[in-house]
């Protein structure tokens, strides 16, 4: 006589359901929290659910070996986001001291990891970052914050033409960065174990590499500010980019909150919203003081890439039709 389970439908966010699985069956099939399964509709509309990689888990290869090269930051990097929790460092030479920097300052911008061993040719790395323990929405909703007060201090720094504040918002993006890092590898981390929707997770990558790529334009303004700090533009061109700039603190607020909340209605208005911002800056490129100032240009560029960037977040939960 088959075996049949009766189990409820269970809402998860607004665009999925999920069902519980009888544990049963899980423990028959060695299957364990964060392990794939297989569903296939079948010609009647049923769904056959079947194991996938059950009894296969010890054969996850968990420790990444990197030869150095020119590349060696984004290798580390790359290890990191794809789950590693042991990278290890091999050169056929002795490590060079720059070589040496350039892991020490790539360890330092992602969390949980560190180097635990050192020798002439070989460099081990171990990530201790529990994912388990790591919500990915909420280190999202930290990474937005951060860009948001990170737009503050660039507009504060456009105003005043101040290279120091200019270099805080430079330092600033490596904690962004170490967010979007921590964000990255959390969201692969809830993708093995459907502990979240997969649509939802795709969404929320999306948006955390639209938020991670506003942090690097305003580190690009920055750049440029502390390039020319000596030769200070006119004052009035300064404060309607400065102005323009702190519009941006509010939609980029507006804009993750109605993705963060499903917020169809919200997402609609602050479309509109930055559209218009879009439009002043471009009227902004022909006014006395701006025009002909290759400067001035670059970074109201930059700050009109921001704003697409901001429609792009809100588009995910409004997107045209």
């Amino acid at each position: 006589m088959r075996t049949v389970y009766r189990r409820t439908l269970t809402s998860v966010g607004r665009r999925s359901f999920a069902v519980v699985l009888p544990k049963e069956w899980a423990k028959s099939y060695s299957l364990e929290p964060g392990d794939p399964v297989l569903i296939e509709v079948q010609s009647d509309g049923s769904l056959l659910l079947r194991p996938s990689t059950a009894g296969q888990r010890g054969a996850v290869q968990t420790t990444k070996v990197i030869e150095v090269g020119a590349t060696l930051r984004r290798e580390i990097t790359a290890a990191y986001l794809a789950g590693y929790d042991r990278i290890v460092l091999k050169s056929k030479e002795p490590f060079s001291s720059s070589d040496r920097e350039v892991v020490r300052r790539t360890v330092r911008g992602l969390t949980g990891a560190e180097v635990v061993s050192e020798s002439n040719n070989e460099i081990e790395i171990q990530v201790l970052l529990d994912t388990s323990a790591v919500e990915p929405e909420k280190v999202a909703s930290r990474q937005n914050a951060l860009v948001a007060n990170n737009i503050e201090i660039v507009a504060e720094a456009v105003a005043g033409w101040s290279a120091d504040r200019a270099r805080v918002a430079i330092m600033m993006d490596e904690e962004i960065d170490r967010h979007y890092f921590t964000l990255v590898r959390a969201i692969r981390a809830y993708a093995r174990s459907g502990r979240l929707p997969t649509v939802r997770l795709l969404d929320l990558r999306l948006v955390a590499k639209f938020v991670e790529d506003i942090g690097d334009r305003l580190v690009r303004i920055s750049e440029l500010l502390v390039a020319n700090a000596q030769q200070t533009p006119s004052s009035e061109a300064l404060r309607n980019i400065s102005e323009r700039a702190r519009q941006l603190i509010s939609t980029q607020n507006k804009a993750f909150a109605s993705f963060m909340g499903y917020d169809v209605q919200m997402a609609e208005e602050v479309i509109a919203e930055v559209a218009a911002i879009i439009r002043s800056l471009t009227e902004l490129e022909v006014i006395p003081g701006v025009q002909g100032d290759q400067r001035l240009l670059a970074i109201v560029n930059e700050l009109k890439r921001i704003a697409e960037d901001q429609i792009d977040i809100a588009d995910i939960t409004a997107p045209a039709p």
